[in-house]
């Protein structure tokens, strides 16, 4: 299971695609399909937060934040599709996505599509 965990977290922080991932992990087929159950059950987001209440108790901080920062971005898309919009005032096409982080700059919330590259 932890192989599975490492073959994750290395399409996560490298982007690739799932079929390149290299030989020394299980193959993608078993790791997308464990991804994606952990995914609808919501175990990446509960990890998240709990990840968020660890480093926040380190700081000194309550677990839970009582302040939130929220931001704005735009997000350049190259293919089309029913959900790309404008940002009128940036004049980019693509998506928009909204994120909420603490006063320590751990990520809340986010809205819209939360990867760097889509």
């Amino acid at each position: 299971m932890r192989t599975v965990i490492n073959a994750i977290l290395y399409i996560v922080k490298g982007g690739i695609e799932w079929r390149m991932m290299p030989n020394g992990f299980p193959p993608w087929q078993t790791v997308y399909d464990h991804f994606s159950k952990w995914n609808k059950r919501g175990v990446w987001e509960a990890c998240s937060d709990r990840l968020v209440a660890y480093r926040r108790e380190q700081a000194g901080r309550a677990a839970a934040p009582s302040y939130g920062i929220m931001d704005a971005q735009s997000v350049k898309t190259v293919y089309a599709s029913e959900e790309r919009g404008i940002d009128g005032g940036k004049k980019v096409k693509g998506h928009k996505r909204h994120i909420v982080v603490d006063l320590l700059g751990n990520l809340i919330v986010c809205h819209g599509p939360c990867r760097e590259s889509q």
